[in-house]
């Protein structure tokens, strides 16, 4: 007969979680499940909700390295002149308020597994919006890399001196 010691069974229970979560976390990362986790804290939650980008850990949960590096020089742009930054809206609705409501998202189809585009579609207090998400994967996770919102994009705006 085969025995297991207590022991054993701890680190084989421990093992296990740590790989449910491995597996729970990639199986979730797809571009469509992190744009509607993103668009989900928004979505019928109106003004004062949504993402803090301000905050350096919601940046790079979100931004790809080097959009996190243009969003940070406007701030620290700003700071030093002592003015608002060139980004003063919430990227992600393109606005500074909104009360957003069906929200809808289409994944292109890519030939690149680590690059995708989105198309980002909702009402902003009853008028349409249609937004472009480049996004990148990132050690593995998804990131936005820039945001076409029709009349500009994120990367013109942050380039701005």
């Amino acid at each position: 007969m085969f025995a297991i010691s207590r022991r054993s069974l701890s680190l084989l229970a421990i093992a296990l979680q740590v790989l449910a979560a491995c597996a729970g976390t990639a199986a979730v990362d797809s571009p469509q499940d992190f744009l509607r986790a993103l668009y989900a804290r928004y979505d019928g939650m109106g003004p004062g909700a949504g993402i803090d980008y301000a905050q350096p850990a919601e940046r790079q949960r979100y931004f790809t390295p080097e959009m996190v590096a243009l969003i940070e020089a406007d701030a620290a742009r700003a700071a030093a002149a002592e003015e608002v930054p060139v980004l003063n809206g919430d990227p992600f609705v393109g606005s500074q308020d909104w009360d957003i409501s069906n929200v809808t998202i289409a994944i292109a189809k890519s030939d690149d597994p680590d690059r995708t585009t989105a198309v980002v579609r909702f009402l902003n207090y009853s008028e349409a919006n249609e937004f472009r998400l480049d996004l990148a994967r990132v050690s593995g996770a998804w990131r936005i890399a820039d945001i076409d919102w029709g009349y500009d994009r994120l990367s013109a705006v942050l380039a701005q001196p």
